[in-house]
């Protein structure tokens, strides 16, 4: 099953395809080893709220949310995370956190405070 998340202040799409880490192993690898990660798709990490980039080979941008009734709102953006950066990203205030390709962000114009809506496909 794959997941879509749009901005609902201008119905951008941050994912269309995005998978949900449901798994240990899933939320272990995460997307450490990925050569590339096409537009549209990205990983979601349900009850998480920092990442790290070891032995991550791209860079990655990542949307801190947290679950408001059946949508989520944007606690904090961090855009174009370098592999192997030292520091984790957190937000002690998200419960979850999804990780999309570089310039998602940016396209998707997808700021804190933000709501953004799920669905399942």
């Amino acid at each position: 099953m794959t997941y879509e998340f749009v901005n609902q202040k201008n119905s951008k799409s941050l994912a269309s395809r995005a998978k949900k880490a449901s798994s240990y192993a899933q939320r272990l690898l995460g997307l450490m080893g990925k050569k590339d990660l096409p537009q549209g798709e990205g990983l979601w990490f349900p009850k998480c709220n920092s990442i790290h980039m070891w032995f991550m080979k791209i860079p990655i941008d990542a949307v801190f949310i947290k679950k408001e009734g059946n949508d989520y709102r944007v606690i904090k953006c961090f855009s174009r995370l370098k592999p192997w950066r030292v520091f984790p990203a957190m937000s002690l205030n998200a419960t979850d956190v999804i990780e999309l390709p570089v310039g998602v962000i940016d396209s998707a114009e997808v700021r804190e405070g933000d709501l953004l809506c799920i669905n399942s496909k």
